[in-house]
Order: C-alpha cells, then sequence, then structure tokens
C-alpha cells in the first residue's frame, strides 16, 4: 500500500477537532486608513449630485475625497419631503455629517450651506 505524503495526513479535520475562527472580513471603508465607522463623525461640505423626489433621497459628491454620501429626506435640516424639493437640487452646495455605515457611506444633519 503506496503511503500517502506527510501533508496529506495533516491538513485533515479530525472528527471532534476544533477549527481556528474565521478571520474577520474587510468591511467597506477599511482599506482607507482615514475611513470612520458607524459611531464616528465628521462635519463635511459637497455638493448635491443626484435626487430621487419620488423615493425621498439623493446623494452628495464630497469636496475633498469625492466620495458619494448618501442622504434621505429624514437627515436633511428641515426633515420633510418638500424640503428636499424645494432646497436640495443638483449643484446645491450643503454642509454635512458623513458616516460609514453597514450600507455604505450615509450623510446626515444636512443642511444648505
Amino acid at each position: 500500500m503506496a503511503k500517502r505524503p506527510k501533508s496529506d495526513r495533516t491538513s485533515r479535520q479530525l472528527p471532534g477537532s476544533r477549527r481556528e475562527p474565521p478571520a474577520p472580513t474587510r468591511q467597506r471603508g477599511d482599506e482607507d486608513p482615514g475611513a470612520r465607522d458607524a459611531t464616528q463623525s465628521a462635519r463635511l461640505t459637497g455638493t448635491v449630485k443626484r435626487v430621487l423626489l419620488d423615493k425621498g433621497f439623493g446623494f452628495i459628491r464630497e469636496d475633498v475625497s469625492g466620495r458619494e454620501y448618501f442622504f434621505h429626506y429624514e437627515g436633511t435640516a428641515e426633515g420633510t419631503r418638500e424640503s428636499l424639493e424645494a432646497d436640495y437640487e443638483e449643484g446645491t452646495r450643503v454642509e454635512f455629517d458623513g458616516r460609514n455605515g453597514p450600507k455604505g457611506w450615509r450623510a446626515e444633519a444636512v443642511r444648505r450651506v
């Protein structure tokens, strides 16, 4: 009977033995050393790039990094759909708190500059 290479014998998992826990997975923004997690915040400025009035949200392009942030009408200073249509059209300059949450970059406390 032929012997198996030593590496085959040691790499098999034996019944009842424990495996090492998996390495933590990377999150969005991990590659950016200046990335913030969901609990940290900083006041940023940017320009409204797109607004979807029927859905009540839009996107802001941040000035320094060029990163795109999602914002919802409830995250504006006024907090109403009407203010989204009246005050936040494409090209509007805004100031906001940027957060990196579980679904990506999000703008909160958005107000016109």
